[in-house]
């Protein structure tokens, strides 16, 4: 199924590259230019997305953080100001994430994002890189991927290959993973190999061996282990205790069975 996902993904991008090369301001990939608007695959895949992200959130308790969505799924994160063009090839200047906020909100199906000026800056693992095409673009993108499993985060059901699904690990069930972190680190949970911080890695935590780390629950408190830092309720946090699930067989004689989800 996934593979399907992927593979329909590739044929769009690369029906929209080609439909883009009638248009005006195109961008080969090589074009340095300044000032001008053009349109860009990768920008419209990255608005679409954030566009369906907010929309989805709209209206819960926990919102989607536009920044955190973009730093998350895709890597970076603009350096404002950036100049964006709609699909009538008019362009919006952007000054802050308040503002691209808006402009991800207002967007529709006959008018939105297609397009950007280059260059611009984004922030990327703490470094400030200069964009000057579309080639520059796309390779962050296409680098964005967290797990190292070939499949961008996105795109990709796991994100980082901890044997729960991102939608299991959406707890809110806003239809959003970016604002779900039990252990309040950096990383959203379905960012986070260690989901609830106690030492003991998610795909470890899978104490029946049936490769499902969702469905385990060793004392009963309704609390799956891998969200549960005490998974036997015995007062040791799991990281510290030799028998986290409480079977009688210490931790290092059990093998985790938890597979990776993303080839179902």
């Amino acid at each position: 199924m996934k593979n399907l996902k992927i593979l329909t993904f590739s044929f769009v991008l690369l029906t929209l590259f080609f439909q883009s090369c009638s248009k005006e301001n195109i961008n080969d990939g090589d074009n340095d230019d300044t000032g001008e608007a053009f349109y860009s695959v990768t920008t419209k895949t990255i608005f679409s997305n954030l566009s369906e992200n907010i929309a989805q959130s709209s209206g819960t308790e926990t919102p989607t953080d536009l920044s955190k969505s973009l730093s998350f799924d895709f890597c970076f994160d603009f350096v404002y100001p950036i100049t964006l063009k709609y699909n009538d090839d008019t362009t919006v200047n952007i000054n802050s994430v308040q503002e691209l906020l808006t402009i991800v909100e207002t967007v529709n199906p006959t008018h939105y994002i297609d397009g950007i000026v280059f260059p611009f800056q984004v922030t990327s693992n703490g470094n400030t890189l200069t964009i000057a095409n579309e080639t520059d673009f796309a390779a962050i993108l296409s680098n964005c991927d967290f797990d190292g499993d070939g499949i961008m985060n996105f795109l990709d059901t796991d994100c980082d290959n901890d044997g729960v699904p991102n939608t299991t690990e959406d707890l809110n069930h806003d239809g959003i993973c970016t604002n779900d972190n039990t252990d309040n680190d950096s990383h959203p949970n379905y960012l986070d190999i260690d989901d609830d911080g106690d030492g003991v890695n998610t795909e470890d935590e899978d104490a029946d061996h049936n490769g499902d780390c969702a469905d385990d629950d060793s004392d009963g408190d309704g609390i799956p282990d891998y969200l549960d830092g005490d998974s036997d309720n015995d007062g040791i946090e799991d990281g510290d205790d030799p028998d986290a699930d409480g079977d009688g067989i210490n931790d290092d004689e059990e093998e985790s069975e938890c597979s990776d989800n993303d080839d179902d």
